[in-house]
């Protein structure tokens, strides 16, 4: 059972080979500023409701960590690759729900 946030994407139809192609072709700088750019005009500055420069770090942890799960062979690796103790990815994940972010993905897959 392995995860991917581009397989979870592509079968919400959210994203395409096209969207990809111009995707590659940006720095993570540029992704992450257009994103804000495109999110922000209607809410003045804030992100969710909060101020957008204290919770950079938060959204750029939970990107990581998706991707880290989407690239590893298991949990204990993706934990062994962030430098953090099993137990604290454990942790992590009853607050943020990382591993439930994929089930949906992996359910739909054992249905092929």
């Amino acid at each position: 059972m392995s995860y991917s946030v581009r397989r979870k994407l592509r079968k919400k139809q959210r994203i395409n080979n096209n969207f990809e192609n111009i995707l590659s072709s940006l720095s993570l700088e540029e992704i992450i500023a257009l994103k804000l750019e495109l999110s922000t005009p209607m809410v003045k500055g804030k992100l969710y409701g909060t101020n957008i420069y204290n919770t950079l770090n938060a959204v750029c942890r939970d990107a990581l960590i998706k991707w880290v799960l989407s690239v590893s062979p298991s949990k204990r690796a993706a934990a062994d690759f962030l430098g953090i103790d099993y137990g604290l990815l454990k942790e992590l994940n009853r607050s943020h729900k990382y591993f439930e972010y994929f089930e949906e993905q992996n359910k739909s897959d054992e249905d092929i």
